[in-house]
């Protein structure tokens, strides 16, 4: 019986199966051709990589080429196998940041692989306090990509309406100084780093802040005032003058640390800043607007201010005899009665000149100062247009040391003081004590009754 079963099954087998010949497995369902690696997945602007395309089911030929959009450039392709490219790039250091698409064609066929790879800063700009218009800021630009390390003569420049002053680096960082001016917009930051006659160009984002400046109002104890207490390390000051007459800016305050200072942004602009000390002068035109900047290096919140601004008579008998530069002898140019003023010393020989008039008892005092963008080391003499001398001073027999942290370079300076004068006619001159050439500086002069 169980035999008889046996030869029963055997029999069916073909039936049911067919022969050898006719024996059918299904087609496996093969994936489309995609990319499906980029590695690595980002690169720095201003840089070259080599990044590894990858893909999955496809026959890429040495005839393949890679897009990674604009602002990336494709300097070499070599084809690794028919599943792998590899790609050398390029990065435009103003190339857009964030995610784009790497696309390869091949022929007639294209893949691509949307948001596969990110251009990104390699710097971070770290700001001690906001980055606000018209303010001054200390800031630290930390270097992302360990393979360029700053080394070299480093420049920073960014948005219009910035300046930088490089204070320290590293090899992975820089301490740097921007002055803002009013209308400064936000925009790229760009290092360079000039090595060995190559150019390394790393860029970052530099935010800033726009502000609208306090109005310093007419009335009470002065011409314009203001007050309340600090928010950020600057506060940002205007008016609009009514007159041509001279303008100074003063505080009074509680600031129990280092001593504040105001400056005049002359249009809003660093470039044309005046002062920098607790009370400090300006000409003015009428209906022109005046910006003051009122600094405090040693920040504290909630330390309070009282800024005055007071119109001014010129003092009528100190001259600033205006000159075509380089010159140095006496100028035939018609005056204008300023006390404080900038200059220019266009070479060592070069002497500025200054017409005085004094009375019998009066005395005169000269402050020059190498200002926020100078370099001038002065000698200064006074003598009457007799040519008798009456005061000098040899910059290296006596200047005034400003404090030792001032990022500003405003001091030294040099000084001088008269002797009581018979009434008469003098000249200032201020000349070069070996500056470099065109150094700038800025001068103080007052005649006032001197020690009966």
């Amino acid at each position: 019986m169980r035999s008889s079963l046996l030869a029963l099954l055997l029999a069916l087998v073909p039936t049911a199966f067919g022969c050898g010949d006719d024996i059918k497995f299904p087609e496996p369902d093969l994936p489309d051709p995609a990319i499906n690696a980029v590695i690595p997945a980002e690169g720095f602007a201003g840089r070259s990589i080599r990044v590894q395309v990858s893909g999955d089911g496809t026959e890429f030929t040495d005839a393949a080429s890679v897009a990674f959009g604009a602002g990336i450039t494709v300097d070499a392709v070599e084809l690794a196998s028919p599943s792998d490219l590899f790609v050398d790039l390029t990065i435009a250091t103003d190339a857009a940041l964030g995610l784009r698409d790497v696309t390869v064609t091949d022929g007639d066929a294209s893949l691509a692989l949307t948001q596969s790879f990110e251009v990104q800063d390699s710097l971070i700009v770290l700001a001690d306090a906001g980055l606000q218009q018209g303010g001054i800021s200390f800031i630290r630009i930390i270097n992302k990509d360990p393979a360029n390390p700053f080394l070299g003569d480093i420049s920073i420049s960014g948005g219009a309406g910035l300046t930088f002053f490089v204070d320290g680096s590293t090899t992975s960082e820089i301490q740097a100084t921007v002055l803002l001016d009013t209308d400064a917009v936000a925009g790229p930051l760009l290092v360079e780093d000039v090595l060995g006659g190559s150019i390394i160009a790393s860029r970052g984002t530099l935010a800033v802040e726009p502000r609208t400046p306090i109005a310093l109002q007419p009335g009470g104890k002065a011409d314009f005032a203001g007050s309340g207490v600090l928010s950020t390390n600057t506060l940002l000051f205007s008016f609009t003058a009514t007159s041509g007459i001279q303008f100074g800016a003063g505080f009074n305050n509680d600031f129990p640390d280092f001593p504040p200072a105001l400056v005049w942004l002359v249009g809003g602009k660093w470039a044309d800043a005046r002062g920098f000390t607790d009370f400090s002068r300006v000409p003015t035109t009428a209906n022109e607007e005046m910006f003051v900047v009122l600094f405090d290096p040693d920040f504290i919140l909630g330390d309070s201010y009282d800024v005055i601004v007071d119109e001014e008579e010129a003092i009528p008998n100190v001259q600033n005899l205006l000159e075509v530069e380089p010159n140095n002898v006496l100028p035939q140019t018609a005056p204008g009665a300023q006390t404080l003023f900038t200059g220019v010393l266009a070479t060592n020989a070069d002497l500025d000149v200054i017409k005085v008039t004094a009375t019998t008892g009066q005395i005169i005092r000269v402050l020059t100062t190498t200002g926020i963008f100078g370099s001038a080391d002065t000698n200064i003499e006074v003598f009457l247009d007799s040519g008798t001398v009456v005061g000098s001073l040899d910059a290296a027999d006596l200047s005034i040391a400003g404090p030792a942290d001032d990022p500003f370079g405003v001091e030294p300076g040099d000084f001088l003081e008269t002797d009581n004068l018979i009434a008469g006619t003098y000249f200032v001159v201020i000349g070069s004590a070996g500056s470099p050439a065109n150094s700038g500086y800025e001068a103080s002069i007052v005649v006032e009754d001197g020690n009966l």
